[in-house]
């Protein structure tokens, strides 16, 4: 069985090491709403006082890769993510 670990990254971490979409994976396809609704909770979360604090983070759920750095899983939230960035 594969064995799995965890490991937080930063936005920052993702963009500086690039991860790859494997051939196998959808298209984009989020609808407007959503991307909107991650613009609002990053800005939402941008003028909240306690954002200046080192343990204030902004979520913004799992992203999977595999060790060759594919992402298997939170292509949509990662592509809407880089867009916005």
């Amino acid at each position: 069985m594969a064995r799995v670990k965890a490991q937080d990254k930063s936005l920052q971490g993702l963009l500086v090491n690039p991860v790859t979409l494997p051939k196998y994976q959808r298209d984009a396809a989020w609808p407007s709403e959503k991307n909107h609704r991650l613009l609002e909770s990053l800005l939402e979360w941008v003028k909240d006082p306690r954002m200046d604090t080192p343990d204030h983070h902004f979520y913004l759920g799992n992203i999977v890769t595999t060790e060759s750095d594919l992402i298997v899983d939170g292509q949509q939230r990662f592509n809407s993510l880089t867009i916005i960035a």
